[in-house]
């Protein structure tokens, strides 16, 4: 028995290759960083390319002669072929190369962005953006795989610091530029400004990063199954989020049946991948406590994240009537400064002496005091009023953003960077998704909510009375007007009045279940994960407890 037992070891190595059959890490040299740094604009440039055209949306729509119900559906489907398209590249990076994969994503990417403004028709242009989706969505991945990979423990959290900021100071950044582009040079650029990020990318991934050797012999194992039912699962979900609130959710059997498909479809593929020899996740790594609250954290965290940029453009936009390019001040006051606190949060949790969980709940506390000043919202807030909510997001993003990552990579094995990545990576997407769904709807449940209290309270007021009069006198002239013509003019600025304090009012309680969520996570942060050190100065096992 035990000799059989021995010779079916080597067997059973060249099938589950072995930490030491990986590639040789190079030493970091200065064509490694350009490598790196090659790959952090490849992840940015995806994540421009999501943003910008979303909040772009109007403009090119009223420049394509596209419909707004029509126009959901260009960002609902890139959306979906993005996150899903995040679950699967690090497989196909590991049996690939990351070199390779990235150069062509990349390609991919730039060269429909150029084309995509020369679409003849809305479904030309639907096809285009899927098929954009799903290879911007293979980038992100790439970033934590070669971070965990390819830098060496002293500085790896500055690594973990670089694609935080891809979660923080990209998305923020998309607001400026849409306003440029549209306002000052052609609202073809929404879509042309991949391209020369995209030949820089090519250059410095090609010269910098290592090439590893091609893995083909791991189809002989493909996870067809998975594939088969884990991509139309993940589409399913996200396009249920993105259109539930315009179809009115569950009362469109649209959104029921694509609910109902996508969350068998997706719990199949679960049950699929812990089973399988060879899969696109490792969902046994959820065993570990400090992965499986890093994961739930991440995906509260962005939505949070989502929230904090979304509630002041929502408001600015529909009661101020801003412009995207006069959202521009808030917007970069979250953004450049990022530069400094992601490498400064990123120093402090590289002290031994320091503990991640609890600069992460100091950030989460930060964020939480963020939005309590945000439920003093009111009809004379302008966009210097959220300048405070911005510069306590300044620190508080990198404050929870870099010890998460670190939860949930610390204590990893070699082989497990490219699983772990793409559960992140698949997290992060659903979370955007899940937010732009959340708000959705608590937007209109609460304008609903409060316009109905309003006219309520409103009701027995009669137009007849001074507030009607003030308002006659004041915009007409009484003896050249008719009665029924000002009564009109009154009622609709009695109606726009209501539907200004209804979503202020919305916008204050959409903080308060923000605080909420800070709560709720600082309690799961209090409870669920283990200490981590820093890789430059790991602890003995037996202090890791």
């Amino acid at each position: 028995m035990t000799s059989s037992a021995q010779t079916a070891v080597p067997t059973d190595s060249r099938l589950h290759p072995s930490p030491l059959t990986l590639p040789v890490v190079p030493a970091l040299n200065g064509r490694l960083l350009v490598g790196l740094l090659g790959v952090l604009l490849a992840v940015l440039l995806a994540g421009f390319n999501e943003h910008v055209t979303e909040i772009g949306l109007n403009d090119i729509r009223g420049q394509m002669g596209i419909g707004h119900d029509e126009g959901t559906w260009v960002i609902a489907l890139f959306e979906a072929c993005n996150i899903s398209a995040m679950a699967f590249a690090p497989w196909f990076a590991v049996t690939f190369s990351v070199r390779r994969l990235t150069i062509a994503m990349t390609a991919t990417v730039g060269i429909l962005g150029a084309l995509a403004p020369f679409m003849p028709d809305l479904a030309c242009l639907l096809i285009l953006r899927c098929v954009q989706g799903f290879a911007s969505g293979a980038l992100p991945p790439m970033l934590m795989t070669v971070a965990l990979r390819f830098l060496p423990p002293p500085i790896k959290i500055y690594g973990l610091g670089a694609y935080a900021l891809t979660a923080t100071f990209g998305p923020n950044l998309a607001t400026p530029l849409t306003g440029f582009w549209f306002e000052y040079v052609g609202w073809q650029f929404l879509f042309w400004q991949i391209v020369p990020l995209c030949v820089v990318t090519i250059i410095c991934v090609a010269w910098g990063l290592p090439q590893d050797p091609m893995r083909l012999e791991r189809f002989r194992r493909f996870d067809w199954f998975g594939l088969m039912t884990g991509l139309p699962g993940i589409c399913c979900l996200v396009i249920a989020l993105q259109q539930g609130d315009r179809l009115d959710w569950f009362r469109s059997p649209v959104i029921t049946h694509l609910t109902c498909v996508g969350v068998f479809l997706f719990a199949v593929f679960i049950v699929n991948e812990w089973h399988h020899s060879l899969p696109f996740f490792r969902i046994q790594l959820l065993k570990q406590r400090n992965i499986a609250d890093a994961l739930l954290t991440l995906f509260g965290v962005l939505v949070l994240s989502v929230v904090t940029v979304s509630v002041p453009s929502h408001y600015l936009t529909a009661v101020k009537s801003y412009r995207p390019i006069q959202t521009t001040p808030f917007s970069l006051l979250i953004a450049i400064p990022q530069l400094l606190a992601l490498p400064l949060v990123a120093a402090i949790c590289n002290i031994r002496r320091i503990d991640c969980r609890h600069v992460l709940m100091a950030g989460l506390g930060l964020m939480g005091l963020s939005y309590w000043l945000g439920t003093w919202i009111c009809a004379d807030w302008v966009r210097d009023n959220f300048y405070p909510i911005a510069l306590l997001t300044v620190f508080a993003q990198p404050m929870v953003i870099i010890p998460v990552l670190m939860l949930a990579t610390m204590g990893l094995g070699p082989t497990d960077g490219p699983f772990i990545s793409g559960m992140v990576n698949m997290t992060k997407g659903m979370a955007s998704a899940v937010a732009a769904g959340l708000l959705d709807a608590l937007f209109r449940r609460r304008e609903q909510y409060h316009s109905s209290m309003l006219l309520d309270h409103m009701g027995h007021i009669q137009f007849s009375l001074p507030p009607f009069d003030a308002v006659r006198q004041s915009l007409f002239d009484p003896h050249l007007v008719d009665p029924g013509s000002v009564n009109s003019a009154a009622m609709s600025l009695f109606h726009r009045e209501v539907g200004m304090q209804s979503l202020i009012l919305a916008c204050a309680d959409i903080y308060v279940v923000m605080i909420g969520v800070c709560t709720l996570l600082i309690g799961l942060n209090l409870v669920l994960p283990s200490r981590v050190y820093p890789p430059r100065a790991a602890a003995p096992l037996s202090r890791q407890s």
